[in-house]
């Protein structure tokens, strides 16, 4: 069986056949529409985890739900916004609260649901005739009165990604093995396209703790806590705590890093010292030479 990832292109208007041609929905509409399957899996991206989508369909099916939406009970320490579910005895949600004051004993929305495409299709066609251009998960979940919506436990480890500050939170969680045998689980592989370089190189007089780090990169000074992309470069006597450092990075001579964020084609010049903290760490653009 063929398996693919099929990324939703920018809202554009290609089908002027039916409600609002100005409406931003009817590309969305379009793409799916020209699908064959059967059932369509809505994914937000701003959320790390390890799941079977399989095991989802599956509990989807079995349930006869018009929705099946993931949830866990993280509660709110990876900021807002929270998007709290509420279900009654049978399974079913009954109720839905953003940002409620009580979150860490809710069951919080980890941003997937699995709905039929013909049921999908029926949505969006009526949002369009509606005059509505703009389509979210939240959108779905607010029809909880009017379709069988239920919930699926995540138990495993996420991670949300909701501002600069849950981004380094999040990267710096996989420093710890426990976080990595979560989410790099043996019985569900995790696939990405390949680009080896030779090994990373750490010369004499360098000094290395805890740190993960990608091939190509060159360590001459003294690297501790800290996340590595491709080829990144460490010059003599600098020193690179905590931070996270993105491809073809050269960090000269003398240079002092800790809680710092930075792009990739970055040059820090010799002698530069940049600290921030956990919750606003420093944060250097693409390109930039400092």
């Amino acid at each position: 069986m063929t398996q693919r990832l099929f990324i939703l292109p920018p809202f554009m208007n290609t089908s002027l056949r039916r409600g609002d041609p100005t409406s931003n929905l009817s590309g969305l509409l379009d793409y799916v529409e020209n699908g064959n399957q059967t059932h369509v899996v809505i994914a937000d991206s701003n959320v790390v985890m390890n799941e079977s989508y399989t095991d989802i369909y599956k509990a989807h099916i079995e349930s006869g739900a018009d929705i099946t939406a993931l949830y866990n009970r993280d509660g709110d320490r990876f900021g807002s916004p929270v998007i709290s579910l509420d279900f009654d005895s049978n399974g079913r949600m009954n109720d839905l609260l953003l940002n409620a004051p009580d979150t860490a004993k809710a069951t919080n929305f980890l941003g997937l649901t699995i709905i039929s495409r013909d049921l999908f299709l029926n949505i969006l066609g009526m949002m369009i005739a509606r005059g509505q251009d703009e389509f979210s998960q939240l959108t779905l979940l607010k029809m909880f009165k009017d379709l069988n919506i239920v919930g699926y436990e995540h138990r495993g480890r996420s991670l949300r990604i909701n501002s600069v500050a849950t981004y380094y939170s999040a990267s710096m969680k996989l420093l710890e093995k426990t976080t990595l045998d979560d989410l790099f689980r043996r019985d569900r592989l995790i696939y990405t396209k390949v680009k080896n370089e030779a090994p990373a190189e750490f010369l004499e007089g360098c000094k290395a703790k805890n740190l993960l780090s990608s091939d190509g990169c060159r360590i001459k000074g003294e690297v501790e806590n800290s996340i590595f992309f491709r080829s990144v470069q460490v010059g003599k006597h600098a020193s690179v705590k905590n931070s996270i450092i993105f491809q073809d990075v050269v960090i000269q001579d003398g240079v002092i890093l800790d809680h710092v964020i930075i792009d990739k084609d970055c040059v820090i010049r010799t002698g530069v010292e940049l600290k921030g903290q956990p919750d606003y760490p420093v944060v250097i653009e693409k390109g930039a030479i400092v």
